[in-house]
């Protein structure tokens, strides 16, 4: 995520938004991920939440 991050802010972007979400869409990144409505995806029971996407909205400076 920080070189996305430093990639826009260096090309004279500014960050409006920036959101986690610790679900994937429609990817299933490993075998014990529990699916969820809306064809997402969610960590394994007992694995902690890590982001597994994100969003970014940005405007010209």
């Amino acid at each position: 995520m920080h070189d996305v991050v430093t990639a826009l802010l260096g090309a004279g972007l500014k960050l409006e938004i920036f959101r986690e979400y610790p679900y994937s869409n429609g990817c299933k990144f490993f075998d014990r991920m529990r699916p969820a409505p809306g064809l997402r995806w969610l960590m394994p029971e007992g694995v902690p939440d890590l982001p597994l996407m994100f969003s970014v909205v940005t405007s010209k400076v």
